[in-house]
């Protein structure tokens, strides 16, 4: 039920916003702040920055309904929001590559339109991810702090739990995947142990790793590079705010670098 609702939510918007055109260039065209005097040359990176421009808004209005909406929905916690907001971003930037690849067949146009749109894919979820943090802001205050501090118990050791198996799995696979799982198996002990004071940072951390376990999953061509890459640095972010979490400073430090190497970021 909430997969059908969050599916039709997201169509809604791109119907909204009228996406997909059937050209983006031409779309661009026609939209308010077209550039003037372009060369034949700027036609792919402008079209796939209108692209980029395209999905960024889409993902800007239904997040904000996905966040307005998080009890109809039924979404309880950061990691499922952050969950439903990672999966349709990369959704998003996957159809849109497609549907670059279908309006420049010549890879001489293709690349520089791909580079375009995938160059602000980071700057992409990284503001999602502060919609996710600032959300609270705006939340009322309906239950006791000691039903919410309950719940985001259940919540971290159901992720945890999930987390682990899902790990084990892959460790099971032996190989690179196996290195991979360790590490990540290192870093879920490491979030787990962090100090009650931290609670948002852990829920948004393991967030965060349950989209890292999800990609990694996949098999090391079908891996979202740019999507991982920008996981990772709001991890960084997140860690740097955690600052005296010692353990969690030296995976930073020194484990982290191992990982994205074995993942094909480093």
């Amino acid at each position: 039920m909430q997969t059908e609702l969050l599916k039709d939510l997201i169509e809604s918007v791109k119907t909204a916003h009228r996406f997909p055109p059937a050209n983006f260039f031409e779309a661009y065209l026609e939209s308010p702040g077209r550039q003037r005097n372009i060369t034949r040359s700027d036609v792919p990176h402008i079209t796939g920055s209108f692209c980029l421009s395209c999905i960024t808004e889409i993902l800007e209005s239904f997040s904000d309904l996905v966040i307005q909406n998080l009890k109809n929905i039924g979404l309880q916690d950061d990691v499922a929001i952050c969950d439903v907001l990672m999966k349709a971003e990369q959704e998003l930037f996957t159809e849109a590559r497609a549907l670059l690849k279908r309006e420049f067949p010549n890879d001489d146009w293709l690349l520089p339109a791909l580079s375009s749109l995938d160059a602000g894919q980071k700057d992409v979820v990284d503001r999602l991810m502060r919609k996710i943090k600032l959300r609270k802001l705006n939340m009322g205050f309906n239950s006791s702090a000691t039903s919410v501090r309950v719940t985001e118990s259940q919540n971290v050791n159901v992720v945890i739990g999930s987390l682990e198996t899902t790990v084990h799995q892959m460790i099971s696979k032996g190989g690179t995947d196996e290195e991979i799982a360790r590490l990540l198996q290192d870093f879920i002990q490491i979030v787990e142990k962090l100090e009650s004071r931290y609670k948002d940072e852990q829920m948004a951390l393991l967030g965060l790793t349950k989209g890292i376990v999800k990609e990694i999953e996949s098999s090391p061509k079908e891996r979202n590079l740019y999507t991982l890459g920008a996981v990772f640095e709001q991890i960084r972010n997140i860690g740097a705010t955690i600052g005296g979490a010692g353990e969690l400073t030296h995976f930073l430090t020194v484990k982290l670098p191992e990982l994205l190497r074995l993942i094909g970021l480093g």
